[in-house]
């Protein structure tokens, strides 16, 4: 349990790290997370764009890390 900064890496499906303006060096984003004893799952901030269309077809992955550690990691289709 504590408070804790998981970081994200989001991979665009030409294989490239999906980055910002703000985004910390390596990652898409990261963000503070307050972890609980007995918890199996938390709801990260999200991190898009109000623009319709912005996510063009293709696979996409998600890296989920803590302490330079990777802890996760999801994958989803947009067709």
């Amino acid at each position: 349990p504590g408070s804790y900064t998981v970081y994200v890496k989001l991979y665009k499906p030409n294989g490239a790290l999906s980055t910002g303006s703000s985004s910390p060096n390596g990652y898409s984003y990261s963000c503070p997370v307050k972890m609980y004893r007995n918890t199996t799952w938390y709801i990260l901030s999200g991190w898009g764009n109000n623009t319709a269309g912005h996510w063009k077809a293709g696979n996409y992955r998600w890296e989920f890390w803590l302490n330079g550690e990777k802890i996760g990691e999801k994958s989803f289709k947009i067709y």
